[in-house]
């Protein structure tokens, strides 16, 4: 929010890209508003931060082994889901402050906060990386079904203290399509490639980081392309 606060209205939301072209004088992205209508925004370099899924099935024109290492570029399929009680039961009645449980159910492991302790109302994770993998293949309703049923085997109090919940399985989310980069030999190999700008297009994110996935492994990278555009475009004179 601070960072487009500062930004303005140059930020435009709600505008999904769907060609990223380019030639010797300049590149250029062509988007749908949010009423649905064709932009285009032309400029003299694009950072593309755009998740390899679903740049992969994007208009480019892109050379060929950058377009091979988009999609060698395979994401995980995690997911999460919040679930909210009317009070702090781990804390109060178990004396859990903090930390983790693992089961050998299909929701995996429950995390506890490591903060708020002590206060009202409670928000604990009832799954997130599972190795069963099967919770993301299912809808919502029984996601936040099946979520405060296995967890109650754990803990007895989710019956008479469950409020709500809200869950997501990144890879049914259109704009991420997955939720951070596959560690896999040809997914890492696949970075080198795309760590170098491609005509004018330089890519950027989380996932060309040792940090994938973090906040920190996006700033990081942000920082390195905006040096290498600043150190072209002074080039340029």
């Amino acid at each position: 929010a601070g960072l487009a606060a500062r930004l303005g209205d140059r930020v435009v939301y709600r505008a999904a890209v769907r060609e990223i072209r380019q030639s010797d004088r300049g590149v250029w992205a062509i988007y749908a508003d949010a009423n649905g209508r064709p932009r285009r925004v032309d400029a003299d370099y694009c950072v593309c931060t755009i998740p390899l899924p679903v740049l992969r099935d994007l208009q480019t024109d892109f050379s060929p082994p950058v377009h091979a290492a988009i999609s060698a570029a395979a994401y995980d399929g995690a997911g999460k889901i919040g679930l909210q009680f009317k009070r702090r039961f781990w804390e109060q009645d178990d004396a859990i402050y903090g930390g983790r449980s693992w089961t050998d159910q299909e929701v995996g492991q429950l995390i506890y906060p490591s903060h708020g302790f002590n206060g009202g109302k409670g928000v604990l994770v009832g799954y997130f990386l599972y190795s069963k993998r099967t919770l993301r293949n299912r809808p919502l309703a029984e996601r936040q079904r099946l979520a405060p049923e296995q967890g109650g085997r754990i803990h007895p109090q989710y019956a008479s203290e469950f409020e709500t919940a809200f869950s997501v399985s990144w890879p049914r989310v259109p704009w991420s399509r997955g939720s951070w980069r596959s560690e896999s030999e040809a997914a890492h190999e696949a970075l080198n490639v795309l760590r170098q700008p491609d005509g004018r297009v330089h890519f950027g994110g989380d996932y060309m980081t040792d940090m994938s996935s973090w906040m920190q492994g996006a700033f990081e990278s942000a920082r390195e392309v905006a040096t290498a555009i600043h150190k072209r475009a002074r080039a340029r004179g």
